[in-house]
């Protein structure tokens, strides 16, 4: 029965130094796997965002008169600008499905940590590299903006700006890490001779929604 105890007790013990030399290097690697992933889903979002709006500016060329409506004077002068929503939704919407479907294609992803890693600097990169599989979600959002800024003598530059964000729910071995790719495009621009009437320096973009 003693012998039979003691071996028990041994076996505990043995489970016990296993359990906490786990907890020991799930902890050491932990700012390791996070720095990486978040690494790697800012590339993956940025690369997307790059090629969705790239393959959808190949097929439409816009123009400022494209995206805004201006009415002018008698005199020449504008007296009001109109944001094209439609044209702005369905731009939205295929940027958005672009990107979308960029990150649905790319293959799966992983992190490798070498354990030379956690021992310091001097280490770092050396002995055996274990490998982490990455899981993600991402969502995609896709808005506009609108400025005014001086462009010389009685000269107003009105500028549309388009950006795009991915945020990724990265899941990794045990780990949650949130990371966000956010680029931003000059869609369209012009320059207002004379003077901004103050029924467009409210030039509101937020009707026409969101894609997520």
């Amino acid at each position: 029965m003693a012998k039979k105890r003691m071996r028990r007790v041994k076996i505990l013990i043995i489970l016990g130094a296993a359990v906490a030399a786990l907890l020991l290097l799930r902890a050491k690697l932990r700012p390791y796997v996070v720095s990486l992933a978040e690494m790697e889903g800012k590339r993956l979002g940025s690369a997307a965002i790059n090629d969705g709006v790239v393959a959808v500016f190949a097929e439409e060329k816009l123009t400022y008169g494209d995206v805004v409506d201006i009415a002018y004077a008698a005199d020449g002068r504008v007296v009001s600008l109109h944001a094209d929503a439609k044209r702005l939704n369905a731009l939205r919407l295929a940027v958005g499905d672009a990107v979308s479907e960029t990150l649905e294609k790319a293959p799966p992803t992983s992190v490798r940590v070498s354990l030379g890693s956690l021992l310091g600097e001097l280490f770092a990169g050396r002995g055996f590299a274990i490998t982490v599989k990455l899981d993600s979600i991402s969502t995609v959002d896709v808005d506009f903006s609108s400025e005014f800024a001086s462009a010389g003598i009685n000269q107003t530059l009105h500028r549309i700006t388009m950006t795009v964000e991915v945020r990724f729910t990265i899941l990794a071995a045990t780990y949650r890490i949130e990371t966000l790719s956010t680029c931003s495009f000059n869609l369209a621009e012009t320059v207002i001779v004379g003077d901004v009437p103050e029924n467009y320096t409210d030039f509101d973009f937020s009707r026409t929604g969101n894609t997520g």
